[in-house]
């Protein structure tokens, strides 16, 4: 067995933003994997695994990563300009959430998806995504809340999370209707 030390240390980079860098250092055979733009780390309960949000300036390179801990090897989960948060494991450590959040211009708040893995039996986790916008049993006005971290259930068989009010924008009223009283009866 290898005998693995995690290190976190923030680090300021442009415009004073303070971000985490994590260092895996081996100490048997002295060698180092560092990541950089690590804004939530957790592992998971036998250590085996750890799961890691990476959120960069400009969000050029965001993205939600797993390290298998046994073979220091990254696995890319998912990657996109938006903002990852809210990254939980399950009590047994067979499963994580995250929240993935982005802007649309139809809503005044971020829309939050639902990103939920499981299964990492060979390096390829089974990912289940809950998104509003093409989920019909979310309303059309509603979004993921992320005042609630997204979990799986005990048997990995569902997601428990909340939703709230996105701020769904009016169109715009047209130039012939704006302004104009309706006729009175």
């Amino acid at each position: 067995d290898q005998l693995l030390l995690l290190l976190c240390y923030e680090c300021k980079i442009l415009n004073n933003i303070i971000d985490d860098v994590v260092c895996v250092l081996n100490l048997s055979t002295g060698q180092q994997l560092t990541q950089g733009n690590v804004s939530s780390y957790r592992f998971n309960k036998t250590g085996q695994w750890l799961a890691m949000t990476i959120d960069s300036a400009g969000k050029a390179a965001n993205g939600l990563q797993l390290m298998e801990m046994k073979t220091q090897r990254i696995i890319p989960l998912d990657q996109d300009k938006v903002r990852y948060r809210s990254l939980t494991w399950t009590k047994r450590g067979d499963g994580f959430t995250v929240l993935k959040a982005s802007s649309n211009p139809k809503y005044s708040k971020p829309l939050y998806q639902i990103l939920a893995y499981s299964k990492f039996a060979g390096g390829k986790p089974t990912k289940l995504i809950i998104d509003p916008l093409k989920d019909r049993g979310i309303p059309d006005h509603m979004t993921i809340s992320p005042n609630r971290t997204p979990m799986w259930t005990e048997t990995l068989d569902g997601v428990l999370f909340g939703i709230h009010d996105a701020g769904l924008k009016s169109p715009p009223k047209s130039k012939t209707t704006a302004g104009k009283k309706k006729p009175s009866s």
